[in-house]
């Protein structure tokens, strides 16, 4: 079976029919065969034109690119975040370790000046030679306040006027002694070649050869 067109009022039909069922007419025998050349009869055929690509290609390639770009300078900025996040810390970690040394410096002057408060307090041997009479205290010269001036070197202050008495140390156990110069208290007794003297409430005794008296 084959399509034929009516040649009265060119409706396509079987080319089995008699007759066109639109129009009534009575069919020519004819095949009809597809036009593939031509759009209408009688009329050249102009295929259809190709779609040109490029703009959309080249707008894909700018936005990849741009894409790209967006996409380096976030991670560029996020790199130098870190660094300057890194050398933050590393500032930071510095000054911290400053601050521990210094705590640590301070902690051990703190820890020696104790030491020698501890070292400069006095030791009193309450079992040397006359440790009971060197505590009497008398009046003194009326009318004047005299000082013992210290007028040796490494003098030693004793617990009792005598040379076997003990006599001032650290807690070390080494000789403390004071300064040439130095005006100690006078304590108002003395016993034979030795002067009583006050020295940090404590009272000791000083050899008159190495000290003097001085009337103020």
């Amino acid at each position: 079976m084959a399509l034929i067109k009516c040649s009265n009022c060119g409706n396509m039909i079987s080319d089995l029919a008699g007759r066109c069922p639109k129009c009534g007419a009575e069919i020519a025998k004819t095949t009809f065969q597809p036009q593939t050349q031509n759009n209408y009869e009688g009329q050249p055929y102009y295929p259809p034109p190709k779609k040109n690509n490029t703009l959309l290609y080249v707008l894909i390639g700018l936005l990849a690119g741009l894409l790209l770009l967006g996409l380096g300078f976030f991670f560029y900025t996020q790199s130098v975040k870190n660094e300057q996040a890194i050398d933050q810390m590393k500032q930071q970690t510095e000054a911290l370790e400053k601050q521990n040394e210094q705590l640590k410096s301070e902690v051990d002057d703190a820890k020696k000046q104790a030491e020698e408060a501890k070292q400069q307090k006095v030791i009193v041997n309450t079992g040397a030679v006359h440790s009971a009479e060197h505590r009497a205290v008398s009046a003194g010269t009326a009318g004047k306040t005299p000082k013992v001036v210290v007028n040796g070197n490494k003098v030693r202050l004793r617990f009792a006027p005598s040379l076997s008495a003990g006599y001032l140390t650290w807690a070390d156990g080494t000789l403390r002694s004071v300064p040439k110069g130095t005006k100690l208290k006078y304590g108002g007794w003395e016993d034979g070649d030795w002067y009583e003297v006050i020295y940090e409430g404590i009272e000791f005794y000083i050899s008159k050869e190495f000290s003097y008296l001085e009337y103020q």
